[in-house]
């Protein structure tokens, strides 16, 4: 049983999918609990994965845990997965006092972001200790944990996110002249593409500057910015503030995030904060070379000198310098473009990755049958 809110586009989102996926294409029987039912993600759900949406989008404590309680009950899980707060919060305790056998927690970012408010993080740290094994996606998120709790340290396990390369085809002409058609982008102009949600923790506001800077040296580029979120308006406000005249195109959430990549002759995050981050791994199984800020989980994936460049966070004029750096030498771009692919196929192929998770699981699970036969 995996227990999270929703399938709305993210990355603890994806993870939940294809943990779920690869479960019942090994003959597992899934069960997904839902806050909420719906969301982009929902239509990458294998039918074999059972839904129980527990409907309560707002004031679950009320509403929602009863139906949880009763979800977990009815399905007598040998492993519940818990997700973000309806999975740590909730389902870790709710599987304790039901004596599920193995119980995990899935976390995707760093200690202190878990929330703004100090008892709920007391309490969210209290719930996640109740695991068999805490699961991160990265290292940075590794040592927040094991710095700002030291207790749950020898819970920790480290397994990065993944994906299936064949997914992703690698420069693609045909499909790039088509999607810069839709776009209304010619073949000659230079893009530079951003996929994140429009949130604090992403910064698009440093990478606006950054193009302010950029046009003020005379160089005008195409910037694709994929994701919605709630700091759409003040970005827009933002571009007009500064007169920026590039051609910026803001595209919402999109469910062909992999064409439009093939679009683009850079990809761009300028985050503050990251896990780690699915869209930079999904532009590097592209071949696109990447310029990131240098934060855990960026930094796990972006090689400087060899899949691309690095840079401070909320410094434009570091951003700037290293988007001209990129988009002035082809030959480099092209370079960190095939490392990058090449990373991606031997470090994070979706079924070695799979294979980590599914190993753990059997060894909890053997280890509590053969203490409590």
């Amino acid at each position: 049983m995996v227990i999270l809110p929703s399938l709305r586009i993210g990355g603890l989102e994806r993870r939940a999918v294809k943990l779920c996926n690869t479960a019942v294409a090994r003959g597992h029987h899934v069960r997904l609990v839902l806050g909420q039912a719906g969301g982009p993600l929902s239509s990458v759900l294998q039918p074999a994965v059972e839904v129980v949406d527990l409907g309560v989008p707002v004031n679950f404590v009320r509403r929602g845990l009863p139906r949880l309680w009763r979800a977990i009950r009815a399905f007598r899980p040998e492993v519940v997965v818990g997700l973000s707060n309806v999975g740590n919060l909730y389902g870790l305790p709710m599987a304790r006092l039901q004596r599920v056998p193995a119980v995990f927690s899935v976390l995707g970012t760093m200690a202190g972001s878990e929330t703004t408010n100090r008892l709920e993080v007391a309490i969210f740290r209290r719930m996640i200790a109740l695991a068999d094994v805490i699961f991160v996606n990265s290292q940075g998120v590794l040592e927040s944990y094991e710095q700002a709790v030291p207790r749950l340290a020898r819970k920790i396990q480290r397994i990065p996110n993944s994906l299936e390369t064949s997914d992703f085809p690698v420069r693609d002409a045909e499909i790039r002249a088509r999607k810069r058609a839709e776009l209304g982008l010619t073949p000659d102009e230079r893009v530079c593409i951003t996929v994140a949600r429009l949130t604090q923790a992403k910064d698009h506001a440093t990478l606006l500057n950054a193009v302010a800077q950029l046009e003020a040296a005379g160089h005008r580029l195409t910037y694709v910015l994929v994701g919605g979120g709630p700091l759409r308006p003040a970005l827009e406000q933002q571009r007009q503030d500064l007169g920026l005249r590039s051609n910026i195109h803001f595209l919402d959430d999109r469910d062909d995030v992999v064409e439009l990549l093939q679009a683009a002759d850079l990809f761009v995050l300028s985050s503050v904060r990251e896990g780690m981050p699915n869209a930079v791994m999904e532009a590097m199984a592209t071949g696109l070379a990447v310029v990131g800020t240098d934060v855990p989980g960026v930094r796990e994936l972006v090689q400087p000198g060899r899949t691309g460049w690095a840079v401070p966070t909320r410094d434009p004029a570091a951003l700037a310098g290293a988007i001209i750096a990129a988009i002035a030498d082809p030959v480099a771009r092209a370079a960190y473009g095939r490392a990058a692919r090449a990373r991606v196929e031997a470090e994070y192929e979706h079924e070695r990755i799979m294979d980590r998770y599914f190993e753990v699981f059997g060894g909890v699970l053997e280890r509590k049958t053969a203490r409590h036969p």
